[in-house]
Parts: C-alpha cells; sequence; structure tokens
C-alpha cells in the first residue's frame, strides 16, 4: 500500500509536470506559427503597395507628359492669336496714318492756273484751307511750285516730300461741266493729263511740292496714331523703331537696343487713293467737274482703307514690341503654365504619398495591433497556465512535500509578479499622458540603483550575467516618480536577462552629468543589428533575434524607458554594435527644493 501510494503521488507529480511542460511548449509553438504568419501576410502587403506605387507614379508620368504637350500647343496658339492681334492693330494704325498722308496729297492735287505763281497762289490758298480744316493742321509745313513732271503717288526727300502735277491754261475759256483733267495711277504709263472744249494746256510741266513737317509727324501724328490703336500707354509697353526703308536710316526710336527680332513689322508712308475714294473708280481722282469732291469735304471725311492696297509702296518701316516681347511673354506663360501643372501633380503626387504612406501605416499599425493582442494572450497565457497548473496540483494534493510545496509557492508568485508587471506596462503606456497625474518627490539615487539591482538579482543571476554597481559618492538627490524610475530601470535590467546574457557581465551606473544625473545600463552582450536600431524605440516591435529564441516580451521596454525618460523632461540616448554588447543611458533633473512636486 505504501509502495503503491509512494509511487501513486511520484505518478501525480510527473503528470503535473508534463501539464506544466506540454502547456509551455503549445504557447511557444503557437507564437512561433503566429510570428511567421505575420512576416508572410506583411511582405505580401508590402509587394502590393510598392507595385500599386509604380504603377500610379507612371500613371503621374504620362499626365505629367501629356499635360507638358497640351500647355506647349494652347502657349502657341496664344502666342499666334497675339501676334495676329498685335498685326492687326498695327495695320490699322498704318491705314490711318497712310489715310493723312493721303489727304494731305489729295488736297494739293488738280491744281491749275494761267502761270506758275498763279498756281503757287492757289496752292497757298490750298494750304490755309487745309490748316483751318484738317485734323493735323501742321502736317504740311511749306509748299511752292517747279516746272517738273512727278511721278505719280511717289513721295521722297527726307523731309519727305508731296509732288503733285498742276496745269498752266493758255486759253481763257473755262472748263464746262464734264471737262476734266484725271489722275489714274493704275493706268499704265506715266501721269497723263486730258483736255476737252477748248481747253488747252501747254508750257513746261508743272508740279506742286506740299513738304511735310517731320518732326510734327514724329512728335504728334505717330504718338496719336499709336494711342489709338494699341493702348493710351503704348509709349510705356512698346517699343517703337521706325526707318526709312530705301536706306535703313532711323527716324525714331523709343527703348534700348535690341538683337531680338521684333514682334511685328509694316510698312508706312504711302499715298493709297483707296482709302479715301470710292473703290468702283479704282482709285481715279477727278476734278473740274461738278462732281468731284470739295476741299472742305475731303479733309473732313473719314478713310475707310481696303484689305488690298493700292498706291506705291510705303517709304518708312515700323516694327513693334512690347514689354516684354510676345517671344518672352509665352515664354514666361509657359513656365507659369507647367509651374501650375506640375504643381498640382506635385500636390496630387504628394497627397498620394501621403495617403500611401498613410495607409501602409494604418497597416503597420493594424499588423501591430494583431501582434499586440497575440503577444499579450500569449504572455499572459503563459504565467496563467503555469499559475492554472501548479495551483491544479496543489489543490489536488499531487504535491505533499514541503520543499516542493514551496517551489510551487515561488513559482505561482514569480509568475503573478511578471502578470501583474506585464499588466501594469500595458496600462501606463497605454494612458500616455506624459507628465500629467505624476507624483514627483525627492528620491536618493544610491537607494533607487540598489532597489533596482536588487529587484532584478534573480533574473540576472539565473541567466548568468554578473552585475556590477556603480554610483557616484555625494550624488545629490534628484525629483522625480521614485515607481516610474523604478520601474525603467527594471526593464533595462531585465533586458540584460533576456538580451545580454551571452555577454556574462553587466553594469548600473549613476553619474552626475550638469544639472541632471545620468543612468547608464551596459552589457557585453550580442548587441543589436543596424536594422533593430532604426526601429527598436517603436512600440510593440521585438526584434528579430527575439522572435527568433522564441524570448517572452511585449515590445514596450525600451518605448516605456524612453516615455519615462520624457515624462521627466529627459531623453534616452542607445549606443549598440553588433556581438560586442549595447549602452542605455537616460538623465533625470537633479531636485531644486524651491520646485514643487506636481500633484
Amino acid at each position: 500500500m505504501f509502495a503503491q501510494h509512494l509511487f501513486g503521488a511520484a505518478g501525480d507529480q510527473h503528470a503535473g509536470s508534463i501539464r506544466l511542460y506540454t502547456a509551455n511548449w503549445m504557447d511557444r509553438a503557437r507564437a512561433r506559427w503566429d510570428v511567421r504568419l505575420r512576416q508572410i501576410a506583411l511582405r505580401q502587403i508590402g509587394s502590393r503597395g510598392a507595385w500599386a506605387l509604380i504603377a500610379l507614379m507612371g500613371i503621374v508620368v504620362l499626365l505629367g507628359y501629356q499635360q507638358y504637350r497640351w500647355i506647349v500647343r494652347v502657349v502657341d496658339a496664344e502666342e499666334t492669336t497675339n501676334r495676329e492681334k498685335l498685326a492687326s492693330s498695327l495695320k490699322a494704325f498704318a491705314d490711318d496714318f497712310d489715310t493723312e498722308i493721303t489727304r494731305a496729297d489729295l488736297a494739293f492735287r488738280g491744281l491749275t492756273g494761267h502761270s506758275q505763281v498763279d498756281v503757287l497762289e492757289k496752292a497757298r490758298e490750298r494750304w490755309q484751307t487745309f490748316r483751318e480744316l484738317a485734323k493735323y493742321p501742321r502736317l504740311i509745313a511749306s509748299v511752292d511750285v517747279t516746272e517738273a513732271l512727278p511721278d505719280p503717288f511717289q513721295i521722297s526727300g527726307s523731309p519727305p516730300v508731296l509732288v503733285l502735277p498742276a496745269g498752266l491754261i493758255h486759253t481763257s475759256t473755262r472748263p464746262h461741266p464734264g471737262q476734266f483733267i484725271a489722275a489714274q495711277p493704275f493706268a499704265e504709263g506715266r501721269f497723263r493729263t486730258r483736255a476737252e472744249s477748248g481747253v488747252q494746256f501747254g508750257g513746261s510741266p508743272v508740279s506742286v511740292r506740299a513738304v511735310l513737317d517731320q518732326a510734327y509727324i514724329v512728335r504728334m501724328l505717330l504718338p496719336a496714331l499709336l494711342s489709338q490703336h494699341l493702348r493710351s500707354d503704348a509709349a510705356e509697353r512698346y517699343d517703337v523703331l521706325i526707318r526709312t526703308a530705301k536706306t535703313g536710316d532711323v527716324v525714331l526710336k523709343t527703348g534700348g537696343d535690341r538683337a531680338r527680332e521684333w514682334d511685328v513689322s509694316r510698312t508706312i508712308f504711302s499715298i493709297r487713293p483707296d482709302c479715301l475714294t470710292d473703290q468702283a473708280d479704282r482709285g481715279i481722282v477727278a476734278f473740274g467737274s461738278r462732281g468731284a469732291l470739295s476741299v472742305e469735304s475731303l479733309l473732313r471725311q473719314s478713310g475707310k482703307c481696303g484689305d488690298n492696297e493700292t498706291g506705291a509702296a510705303g517709304i518708312w518701316t515700323i516694327s513693334l514690341q512690347g514689354h516684354p516681347s510676345l517671344a518672352e511673354s509665352m515664354v514666361s506663360a509657359r513656365r507659369q503654365h507647367l509651374a501650375v501643372s506640375f504643381g498640382v501633380l506635385f500636390a496630387l503626387v504628394v497627397t498620394v504619398g501621403i495617403l500611401f504612406v498613410s495607409a501602409h501605416r494604418a497597416r503597420e499599425l493594424a499588423a501591430l495591433h494583431k501582434q499586440f493582442a497575440a503577444g499579450i494572450s500569449h504572455e499572459l497565457r503563459t504565467p496563467l497556465s503555469v499559475i492554472s497548473s501548479a495551483s491544479e496540483n496543489l489543490a489536488d494534493g499531487v504535491v505533499e512535500d514541503q520543499d516542493q510545496v514551496r517551489q510551487y509557492g515561488r513559482m505561482i508568485h514569480n509568475h503573478s509578479e511578471e502578470l501583474a508587471a506585464m499588466i501594469e506596462n500595458a496600462i501606463w503606456f497605454a494612458r500616455g499622458d506624459g507628465k500629467a497625474g505624476l507624483a514627483m518627490e525627492e528620491i536618493i539615487v544610491e537607494e533607487l540603483v540598489m532597489e533596482a539591482a536588487a529587484t532584478c538579482a534573480g533574473m540576472l543571476q539565473q541567466a548568468g550575467v554578473v552585475l556590477e554597481r556603480d554610483t557616484e559618492s555625494g550624488l545629490p538627490t534628484i525629483r522625480g516618480n521614485r515607481t516610474l524610475l523604478l520601474h525603467g530601470l527594471q526593464n533595462l535590467l531585465a533586458n540584460v536577462a533576456l538580451y545580454g546574457r551571452a555577454g556574462k557581465w553587466a553594469r548600473i551606473q549613476a553619474r552626475r552629468n550638469g544639472a541632471s544625473v545620468e543612468f547608464t545600463i551596459e552589457d557585453r552582450g550580442d548587441g543589436m543589428s543596424p536594422e533593430d536600431l532604426t526601429r527598436v524605440f517603436q512600440p510593440f516591435y521585438r526584434g528579430r533575434g527575439a522572435k527568433q529564441a522564441n524570448i517572452a516580451g511585449l515590445g514596450l521596454g525600451l518605448a516605456l524607458v524612453r516615455r519615462i525618460a520624457e515624462a521627466h523632461g529627459g531623453r534616452v540616448e542607445l549606443r549598440s554594435q553588433y556581438n560586442a554588447g549595447t549602452t542605455v543611458a537616460f538623465r533625470v533633473p537633479i531636485f531644486d527644493p524651491e520646485s514643487k512636486a506636481v500633484a
């Protein structure tokens, strides 16, 4: 019976140990599969996101190219339209300018007299009438008479001179209605005169010379017409260059020297009968007939030039260039349109990039939440399984030996403390309120270091790590929350026991650094990889080594330490080299007696 009871008790103890081992093994296997599945899912999500981003960038590049082509076409069409508008305005200016010159020419055409003196007298009377009725009365500077046969509808000389044919009458018979002298610039040959009904012309050819006032033209006529057909501020908006067509002498020039091509150019200063006579008579000017226009009507008549220019070619050439020029304006417009368009595309790319990053972070956050849920369920399940199995063994009376009872009791106590610490870490980190609600007090540094070392001594000893304490003597007290600071030091020492055990050595150090006390935890373990260093302070992040070794934890240790340091107005510094060890340091301000603890 005793033997049966003994073997029965031993069998029950063995069964309890098997249950504990089986629970731990199943939890570890489940955790390993969860890690692998999460890694596969993250790789698939990242691959799809990368291809989506590449496709989006291709679409944006295509849109940018099409936008560039469209803007170039639009700007070129706009430049053509603006150039045509400016050319049309310059044509209207040239038509009005030539109309005034033609008006002066026709006003002195067809004069007759019995002698040169008589013709000159009539020319001066006509000039007086011109000065009284013309819109630009000072256009004619002087008139005289010479014996020469003029080339019809030609302007020559500098200053310009209008040379007009006149007739000498050698009979007293006055012309009857229907008798006329005609000047027809479109007829073949030179100027011809014809007499009828006893009117006879004889003697040397006589011409009337009307000298134009070039200074008045440049100073008054040209600016007035430019302002009328371009803009009132044409002098400020355009550079103007007027040259003689034959010699290229400069008549008028505004603006600086320009090596570039002018926007528009046109010949002006010609006699164009089509602007003031009926188009049906092809420019025939008749006088001596009752049906002919009077000089008064001619000077008051508004001109209207046709599209088909008649008369001789102009003697001046006018060129215009805007401020800026059309080419420069179009280049500037093209740049502005491109800047706006590509700015919109850039904003679109940035927006899509932000959305992509936000979606990526959301996926990472979702993955972290899943990882946290899986990790915390595993980490809570492990101590709960041990506590449940151990308490079940004790309740069933499987364990009766006092040493084993105490061992089971320590096991339940240790796992309960581990469970409480994990819950406290998660709750405080989730609160995320920084300094708010922290009770600050005066803390003795040496006591804080000794308590942290004593609390973690068993864990470090079990991991085979020798802990060295180095506290500077005479350190002043610090101001902080004792519970949080102790918890931060314990987290760092626990990390040494979990990840730095390979070095078999660690040191906790406290030194004064200015107005703060710096705490340093140093080990000679495996260190961290460069990839882990960039993410080690992220909440719930666990390094590849920790996952592969299936080391328990939530990935909150260093994140909690950084949050604690920031809550005390400090920051964490981490230095680690792969296979050489890790050093973590944070600072806490020295206690100021004049400051008050935050309630």
